[in-house]
């Protein structure tokens, strides 16, 4: 009798939180204007340095972040909408294990666990606490750890960050990095010019993809494969009593999961048969690729996958955003697939100037 397979163990992509989940700087900004006096705006920030942009020292900043964290501000961070939750439950409906590594200090950890236990139920298994930017007291009691070496513990393959410090140092170490550019208006992840030098390079490492919206990662994704091997076809039997659905028809599965039936073309596709034909089995594209169905994108996926509700009823056609598959090379072919992320252009954006937290 032969063993079962034994499964195979889920890839995990990491993600950052501010200003890739959450929308930490509009209300950083409100904060400071209210309690400083001053009338700054998102666009004001090209760097995480935000001494550089308010002014001040990096201690008198740390402090300015410390009220930040005791403020109603901070309670009312908001998530980043544009299609975020839709994407990671897809991710997550794919056999992805999603954990979260942020710059953040440990101790704001029971405040980011509600945030994400609130607006993203059920998705990731962890939250890891880096402790960027922590003050010269601070460093007596906390301990420092760069992303990249979080990605490479936990096993992460894909880090979605929107800083491009942390996305250098970690394509550095061999970690994929999707560089999260909401809209292209992250002005602190862009290439600056100081003089007739370049801070940071204009062009990005092979290993880092520039994406502009969670509609867009989730183009990266190829559909899931088509467990469908088989079709049968009735036919007209000579004796009765035979079963009319004893022939079957072997269906070659492309990458994507699309049926070829040059195969089966002898089968009359078209048979006016009262039950469904090959053709409305599986359906292919005007042209013949088997492309052309929305209902071949539907996703086979377990109920017990997300505790959500909603989620039951979602296809990935619901999810992919076809429209805008069309121009994206995906990250990989089959769920086995090292990531694979094509060199990025010249960066010539005009606008330059869950359920567990661990602690690094």
């Amino acid at each position: 009798m032969p063993r079962p397979t034994p499964p195979r163990p889920r890839r995990v992509i990491a993600v950052d939180l501010d200003e890739t989940l959450a929308t930490t700087l509009a209300s950083l900004v409100q904060f400071h204007n209210a309690t400083y006096g001053t009338h700054l705006k998102e666009s004001d920030f090209f760097t995480h340095n935000y001494w550089e942009v308010w002014g001040g020292t990096p201690e008198e900043s740390y402090t300015k972040i410390r009220r930040f964290y005791e403020s109603r501000y901070f309670l009312h961070i908001q998530p980043i909408n544009e299609g975020a939750l839709e994407t990671l439950k897809m991710l997550k409906k794919r056999k992805f294990t999603l954990v979260i590594i942020t710059s953040r200090q440990q101790f704001v950890a029971e405040q980011t666990k509600k945030f994400v236990d609130r607006h993203f139920p059920g998705i990731f298994e962890s939250i890891y606490f880096c402790n960027h930017d922590l003050s010269e007291a601070e460093k007596d009691t906390y301990i420092f750890k760069p992303k990249s070496a979080i990605c490479h513990e936990i096993g992460a393959e894909l880090l979605i960050d929107d800083s491009l410090e942390h996305s250098l140092e970690s394509a550095l170490t061999g970690i994929n990095v999707l560089l999260f550019d909401l809209n292209g208006r992250y002005g602190w992840n862009k290439a600056r010019k100081v003089g007739s030098c370049v801070n940071g390079d204009s062009l990005l490492p092979s290993n880092v993809r520039r994406v502009m919206s969670w509609k867009q990662i989730s183009t990266l994704f190829p559909r899931p494969s088509s467990p469908l091997k088989h079709v049968y076809i009735p036919e007209e039997n000579s004796e009765e009593g035979e079963d009319e659905y004893s022939d079957s028809v072997e269906i070659d599965v492309d990458s994507e999961g699309f049926a070829d039936l040059e195969d089966v073309d002898a089968m009359d596709v078209k048979n006016e048969y009262s039950g469904l034909s090959v053709e409305q089995q599986a359906p292919t594209g005007s042209d013949g690729s088997g492309s052309g169905n929305d209902t071949q994108d539907e996703m086979l996926v377990d109920d017990d996958d997300l505790d959500d509700e909603d989620t039951d009823n979602e296809t990935l056609r619901d999810l992919e955003w076809n429209d805008e598959r069309a121009g994206q090379k995906p990250l990989f072919r089959h769920i086995d697939e090292p990531f694979n992320l094509s060199p990025s252009p010249l960066d010539t954006n005009p606008n330059h100037p869950s359920e567990t937290m661990v602690l690094a």
